[in-house]
């Protein structure tokens, strides 16, 4: 080898990948043995780059040459002696299987092999569960056992070598010069090791390129195999590719010496030449084909799982029944097999499956759907039509020309790809061929579990675990059983008698459950159940139930009376008001006895919980930040119920039962960092809000043909950024919204010190998650009454991204369809509905003509029903907010109520059944102009 030349080839190499938009990440490189001997290395084989940019890369990580087999045909005119130079060895060199011995007792490099012995461009490695490479006309072959050989081999020759310095000097001295060996000491205290390697390019496409370009000019009807590499690796280096290489553990050979033939060999005073042959080659060579099997297992475990092997594989397993595939139902498969792999399966995943995955049942925002179907559609794999994907099953049975799989079958290519993970394909398989009600019942339950799984993790983590009495062991299968149907009777709104009592049953936000045992006075005996029990408890039982509200005998805070206020200590913010702080956590007020802070409270999170009200016990705030899903037995309306800023799902609780009495299904779900404690809301960016809300509309889905979203302060904000994302929202409502950061009061912004007056002063929320805000809220119960500057700072992100697509949506819908057109269709409607009238059956079919037309782009603006309720001294959110946010919205129907309530938090306290009864009239009214 020349060394200079090796070392300048590798600094042309990364000069050029600084060309390259080849994205290359590494896995594992601590399983590679430092210092302890020969390595080769063991890698799948897709494309040539690999023999240039492995090599370099394992040459970055040891800091040693590294040596590759390379194809025979390549060591032609100028490239033989670069190759030659870079360490490269032919695969039909004479010397080739001493010389890498050689190279790997002496440590003067380590070595690359491909056992797959070419590149496997279709990736079709398997046969009937053994490893079997696919070529030309179904030819077959096993991979190569090669590797093992050598390293069996440079094994064999140091094992000897130790022997041979006690037993026979004169062979030991043969064999130093053989091989050149300078420092035989250190030869013997080291040994020989394969590490298997994966490389997983994502994505995998062949396009015209650069080098596709210069090639097609510069050549004269070039083969079909030299286009199939020039268009998919020329894509792959100047188009941009994801390449994942993972290093596994190292198979050691050592532990395939311990055998009477190998050791009578290895001890024997004869001369063994290089190529002897010895008495246990029979035995060699069998360790060498399990070594092979081992470390070909590895490489193709190690494969990194992507998103188009996830559609490629259940595309590749649905039945083909002639009638089409769905595309949200075929999305949806994908979405749960993105649930279970990462739950059970172990598989090691592209770096775009560790984050939400909603978004492809969404708005496809990343484009992992629209690229694999388009490119199903160009090579003939799918056929579109009418939102449904009808399958070419020969595309994926018959078969095809090896050098042009990449071109003419990718789909198939990427199928193969993860084929031989057993148990990922087993899961595919059964994915693919459930019924469509099947997979709507998983995605509830999925959607639903996974909300409460994220909670149950921040709650054991900010919170720690929830303390119960005693007798709730016994009661709390009951508690998890009840139907939530049961708790509230159906509400007949022309009664204002039984609508009067049900709103006055629903001030304790709860309602006794009948033959439940009572809970109160029952804290002698207290034990602590962990949220894995309630976890637990939650999957098998609350499916169409409703956990009961903690009525454990605990007092309820009211922030009116003034002996309640006096029994915590007082805080002043920067703005004079007094803050709740220094409070403990009850158990119980039916004994003296409370549970000392130390044993309630982590260290950690001790100075955010104590900002809770001093009644509140563990058990209440897991109940109040918990989301929850109320369902309906009659009726296919849903609605999406989503609660304010630094508030939980609980505080909704009343007016979601309100909204299901009248029918509705209606799912609460809890925003990230919410529902626990304060700090909690340090981890969390706005866009995880906007996901949980996604997730809640799919959950809908799966439940409810009509979908209905709506939100109290910041959650009504967040149902007009879903809207822009989806097209299957039917109307939305919000409760005092605010348009703007600025709609919140100063004190809301203003944290104590000088920073705080710096910053009230440029008007302008920022800061960093050290810096905290201090204020009295509206119900201490359910709100935090302390937050970070941090995510403050996410809530300004949040309402300027969704102001500018509003603004943005308006001024193309504008274009689209013309807005005086958009002023009559409203005008119209708000005035047949105030006039009491039937909508007209034409009118009503060219208003739900102008809903559908939507679904056939991206949303432009808010283009569904709207309803905004504000209060008109509301002090917590400027009423001037919601009306501007009004007046730059143009929807088909649009509807503002402004109530003289002096109170931000309007779906409770007095007053609120007007509030119910308006936001239910006006669902009502939609309904009946879309059915």
């Amino acid at each position: 080898m020349n060394r200079f030349a090796y070392y300048m080839s590798g600094y042309a190499f990364k000069a050029f990948s600084g060309i390259s938009k080849a994205r290359i990440t590494i896995h594992g490189e601590e399983k590679i043995p430092r210092g302890q001997g020969a390595i080769i290395f063991t890698a799948n084989h897709f494309t040539r780059i690999e023999t240039v940019f492995l090599p370099y890369h394992i040459h970055e990580i040891t800091k040693r040459p590294v040596w590759s087999l390379a194809a025979a045909e390549l060591f032609q005119g100028g490239l033989k002696g670069i190759l030659e130079a870079m360490g490269a060895v032919s695969t039909r060199d004479p010397q080739r299987d001493f010389l890498i011995v050689k190279s790997l007792l002496t440590g003067q490099a380590e070595c690359i092999i491909f056992p797959e012995g070419m590149m496997v461009k279709n990736k079709k490695i398997t046969s009937d569960g053994d490893f079997r490479l696919h070529r030309d006309e179904n030819v077959l072959q096993r991979p190569h056992t090669g590797a093992a050989t050598l390293a069996l081999q440079t094994e064999f020759y140091r094992e000897r070598l130790r022997r041979m310095k006690t037993i026979n000097i004169k062979e030991f001295n043969r064999l130093i010069t053989l091989y050149d060996i300078k420092s035989p000491d250190e030869v013997l205290k080291q040994q020989t090791c394969i590490v298997p390697v994966n490389i997983t390019y994502y994505p995998v496409r062949a396009r015209e390129n650069v080098l596709s370009k210069i090639a097609l000019n510069m050549m004269e009807n070039p083969s079909e195999r030299v286009m199939d590499e020039l268009l998919t690796e020329g894509t792959m280096i100047f188009s941009g590719v994801d390449v994942d290489i993972r290093f596994g553990d190292p198979v050691c050979i050592k532990d395939y010496f311990f055998d009477s033939f190998i050791e009578s060999d290895v001890t024997s005073r004869r001369k063994i030449d290089f190529s002897n042959r010895l008495s246990s080659h029979h035995v060699m060579r069998a360790s060498a084909q399990h070594i092979m099997n081992r470390y070909m297992a590895s490489v193709y475990d190690m494969t990194t799982l992507n998103y188009d092997h996830i559609f490629a594989s259940i595309l590749k397993y649905m039945p083909d029944t002639g009638k089409g595939i769905d595309e949200y139902d075929f999305r949806c498969r994908a979405f749960l097999a993105t649930f279970a792999c990462e739950m059970s399966l172990h598989c090691n995943f592209h770096k775009s499956l560790y984050e939400n995955q909603v978004h492809i049942l969404t708005n496809d925002r990343f484009h992992r759907y629209e690229d694999f179907i388009k490119l199903a559609v160009e090579t003939g794999v799918v056929e579109q039509k009418g939102g449904r994907i009808y399958k070419n099953d020969s595309k994926f049975n018959a078969g095809y020309e090896f050098h042009t799989a990449r071109i003419e079958n990718p789909i198939s290519v990427i199928a193969n790809e993860v084929e031989p993970l057993a148990k990922l394909q087993a899961y595919f398989s059964d994915l693919a061929i459930k019924s469509p009600s099947e997979i709507a019942l998983l995605m509830s339950y999925k959607i639903e579990d996974a909300q409460y799984n994220r909670y149950l993790n921040d709650f054991e983590e900010y919170i720690g675990n929830v303390s119960l009495p005693e007798p709730l062991h016994e009661t709390l299968g009951i508690a998890y059983s009840y139907h939530a149907e049961d708790e509230v009777s159906v509400v007949d709104s022309s009664n204002e008698a039984e609508a009067e009592d049900f709103f006055e049953a629903d001030e304790h936000d709860y309602i006794p459950f009948d033959n439940a045992h009572s809970l109160a006075g029952t804290t002698k005996n207290e034990s602590l159940i962990s949220t894995a029990i309630l976890k637990d408890f939650h999957i098998k039982h609350t499916r169409e139930s409703d956990m009961v509200k903690a009525s454990y005998g605990v007092e309820v805070f009211d922030a009116k009376k003034s002996s309640d206020i006096k029994k915590v200590s007082g805080m002043k913010s920067a703005s004079g008001m007094e803050i709740l702080s220094d409070m403990t956590l009850r158990q119980d007020t039916s004994t003296d006895e409370t549970v000392k802070e130390d044993q309630v409270l982590s260290v950690r999170h001790r100075q955010f919980i104590k900002q809770y009200l001093a009644s509140e016990s563990r058990v209440e705030i897991y109940n109040n930040g918990r989301p929850q899903l109320l369902k309906s037995d009659y009726g296919d309306s849903g609605i999406l119920l989503i609660h304010d800023y630094l508030s939980c799902p609980g505080e909704l609780l009343p007016f979601a039962r309100y909204l299901q009495s009248k029918g509705f299904t209606v799912y609460l779900p809890r925003l990230p960092g919410h529902g626990t404690a304060p700090e909690n809301m340090t981890e969390v960016v706005f866009v995880q809000w906007i996901e949980a809300v996604e997730e809640g509309l799919v959950l809908l889905r799966s439940l409810c043909r009509k979908k209905i979203v709506g939100g109290v302060g910041l959650g009504g904000m967040l149902s007009v950024a879903l809207q822009s994302r989806v097209t299957d929202m039917d109307a939305l409502f919000m409760v005092a919204p605010p348009q703007k950061i600025k709609d919140y009061p100063n004190e809301f912004f203003t944290s104590r010190g000088l920073w705080g007056q710096m910053m009230k002063r440029a008007g302008l929320p920022s800061g960093e998650k050290d810096d905290w805000i201090t204020y009295l809220p509206e119900m201490p119960e359910f709100r935090y009454s302390t937050h970070p500057v941090s995510s403050i700072k996410q809530v300004d992100m949040l309402l300027e991204q969704i102001e500018a697509q509003v603004k943005d949506g308006e001024k193309k819908k504008d274009k689209l369809i013309g807005k005086n057109r958009v002023k009559d269709i409203n005008r119209a409607i708000k005035q047949e509905i105030s006039e009491g009238q039937n909508v007209s059956e034409s009118f009503r079919s060219g208003i739900v003509g102008n809903l559908r037309d939507r679904q056939e782009d991206i949303n432009y603006g808010v283009d569904i029903p709207i309803l905004i309720v504000q209060s008109r001294n509301n002090p917590f959110i400027n009423s001037r907010g919601a009306q501007k946010m009004f007046d730059l919205i143009s929807a088909p129907m649009k509807e503002y109520y402004l109530f003289d309530l002096n109170r931000h938090v309007m779906l409770r306290g007095r007053g609120k059944e007007r509030i119910y009864s308006a936001i239910n009239g006006f669902i009502e009214a939609v309904l009946t102009i879309s059915s």
